[in-house]
């Protein structure tokens, strides 16, 4: 008999541990921005367009390991949140360039991929910013891609309403990280 009780308390406190240890009470959020610079070349037009619009294409690779904080819990991230993007135009080599509507940002890796497109022609002056918003569920796709914690890939591609310049942007994505310590 009392080798019964000592077995059902081991038992209960067996439970009562695995019950914590998987409880969100032993959650750690991180605030991190992962960051990817797009160096954009539009080529120098040769020939006069009929349309005056200018092809550019160009990406960025990111590792989410780079940042010290998300490498710590690597092993233990139960979810990942993406808070906002922001594309920032840290240069322009020429003034009165547009990004016109239906330019593309694409972040992607071997198994997901999510595209959001401009509604807008964007004013690219250095300084502005675009808030990415979150249509159509573009930041729950892009919180998939960054729970592998692999390198991903960020993409700009579209169309410029001048050639002939040189474009750095740089793409912030804040997002919050949760880790279980157990």
């Amino acid at each position: 008999m009392k080798i019964m009780k000592t077995m059902m308390k081991i038992a209960l406190t067996l439970t009562i541990l695995l019950g914590i240890t998987s409880c969100e009470v032993f959650d750690v959020d991180v605030e991190s921005t992962m960051s990817g610079t797009l160096e954009i070349v539009v080529p120098d037009g040769t020939l006069k367009s009929t349309s005056d619009v200018f092809p550019f294409n160009s990406f960025t690779t990111i590792n989410p390991l780079d940042d010290p904080d998300v490498s710590e819990y690597a092993d233990k991230i139960v979810s990942v949140g993406v808070d906002g993007i922001i594309a920032v135009v840290e240069s322009v080599s020429d003034g009165g360039v547009m990004f016109l509507s239906g330019s593309s940002l694409t972040i992607s890796n071997e198994n997901h991929t999510s595209t959001y497109t401009l509604t807008d022609d964007w004013s690219i002056e250095a300084g502005t910013t675009l808030n990415i918003s979150d249509l159509d569920g573009f930041y729950d796709d892009v919180s998939e891609i960054l729970l592998e914690m692999e390198t991903f890939t960020v993409t700009m591609t579209g169309n410029s309403s001048k050639s002939g310049v040189d474009v750095t942007i740089r793409i912030d994505m804040e997002t919050v990280i949760t880790g279980n310590l157990f």
